[in-house]
């Protein structure tokens, strides 16, 4: 609980024997690499072979396998965070506002109003700082994965900013329509 970091009261001391967070860390990253890397596969295949025709494969709709996996994740990133919340022997600002921050990014998501994207950018820009700094302090292996899924994040944001933009120059907007978030 040092300087207004979040860490489990629960949490062993790192190092101790048969301490879970190394290992969940290590299955975190895996599946997150190996998600992403059958995301990007469905997609440029999705893309370069089919045109884009096979809608559940295209991530840029949640009726998509992978858009409906990203929904689950931030539902049980929530989760976490309220475990999180609960199990802190004292609440800080920190861990009260992460699971509220990330209810509102999911219920944007889902509710999908006009211009979404400049909706949840405030509720992001205020997210990351959290994530990034107060969030597995203490145990390098889940500060890694957490970190990783922000520079994940933030790329993601980037080729959404630019994927109209690949789409017309390759005709492909016309059919589609807008990129979800």
């Amino acid at each position: 609980m040092d300087s207004g970091r979040i860490r489990s009261a629960a949490t062993p001391a790192p190092g101790a024997p048969d301490e879970p967070g190394p290992r969940i860390a290590r299955w975190g990253l895996a599946i997150s690499i190996a998600s992403g890397v059958a995301a990007t596969v469905a997609q440029l295949v999705d893309f370069g072979v089919y045109g884009l025709r096979i809608r559940s494969l295209d991530m840029g709709t949640h009726a998509s396998v992978f858009g409906a996996l990203s929904l689950l994740a931030l539902a049980g990133s929530i989760a976490a965070a309220f475990m999180l919340l609960l199990d802190l022997g004292r609440r800080t600002l920190w861990a009260t506002a992460l699971p509220l921050l990330l209810a509102a990014l999911l219920a944007l998501r889902v509710i999908h109003p006009a211009g979404v994207l400049l909706l949840a950018l405030p509720l992001a820009v205020a997210t990351f700082p959290i994530l990034w700094w107060r969030v597995g302090s203490g145990d390098a292996e889940a500060q890694c994965v957490v970190r990783l899924g922000c520079v994940a994040l933030v790329a993601s944001y980037a080729i959404r900013a630019v994927a109209p933009t690949v789409d017309s120059a390759f005709g492909y907007c016309s059919s589609r329509g807008t990129v979800e978030s």
